[in-house]
């Protein structure tokens, strides 16, 4: 079963920030900031949620929506950005020209394909 967490894009100091916990009632998060590690309670039109996707790229990092990886297979090299689909609750690539691609295979298929994600970055940087 996937890990369900969230790390959050802080809009005030353009920063990406951990999201200890989440009330959706209230529409409101209590993040740690990375830089000063203090606890701080923002509303939700403050920050911009991305949700873990359960992957990780080849140096261990965590794939979160929004950010932008490599895929990498042979000498052929996609970059897309990462989402979850809310309806199906797969994850998609979607290249530049705006083509939805599936891009949920398992850890064991992503080996034997010889296939490498690597995150380059994030929509929000």
């Amino acid at each position: 079963m996937k890990e369900i967490k969230f790390r959050a894009w802080d809009k005030n100091f353009e920063q990406t920030v951990e999201v200890m916990s989440i009330n959706f009632e209230l529409k409101d998060v209590v993040i740690l900031d990375s830089d000063l590690r203090v606890y701080d309670l923002k509303d939700f039109s403050e920050v911009v949620l991305m949700q873990f996707t359960g992957l990780k790229d080849k140096n261990e990092i965590e794939i979160y929506e929004g950010d932008i990886v490599e895929l990498k297979h042979g000498n052929t090299i996609e970059r897309g950005v990462c989402r979850i689909d809310k309806e199906y609750g797969t994850l998609f690539e979607y290249e530049e020209d705006g083509k939805p691609c599936d891009f949920s295979w398992s850890e064991q298929q992503i080996k034997e394909r010889h296939f490498f994600y690597e995150v380059v970055g994030s929509i929000h940087e």
